[in-house]
């Protein structure tokens, strides 16, 4: 490896000492070594968690639905008075009976157009 001399201000030589000796390094061309390649591992960590936060959001995207608070805290008390442990089992009973049920009462058919115009449920 050739070398060449590089010239920086007094302030910065001092804070290389200091960081040569946190850094355990013997000089200062192996502490800017040191320095790069924790600049490069920085840098590579921050790509890694910022892909591992996008598969994260996509799985999400891919598993789960957003009730809102109020409309949660309605499902957690329609799961507890039909006596269900797990989320998946209300929303099974939910599926079963909108796939084999052949009748709808009025009042759900007026939700249903309440929300199909958007005032909400």
């Amino acid at each position: 490896m050739s070398r060449s001399p590089i010239q920086v201000p007094e302030e910065i030589k001092e804070g290389m000492e200091v960081f040569k000796d946190k850094l355990h390094a013997k000089s200062h061309h192996e502490l800017i070594s040191k320095l790069m390649k924790f600049h490069e591992d920085t840098q590579r960590q921050q790509w890694e968690q910022s892909q591992k936060r996008r598969e994260e959001e996509e799985r999400q995207k891919r598993e789960m639905i957003q009730l809102g608070e109020k409309q949660k805290e309605i499902f957690d008390k329609i799961k507890i008075d039909m006596g269900f442990d797990e989320d998946v089992q209300v929303f099974a009973l939910l599926y079963e009976h909108f796939m084999n049920s052949r009748t709808i009462d009025m009042i759900t058919f007026d939700m249903y157009r309440n929300i199909l115009n958007k005032k909400g449920y």
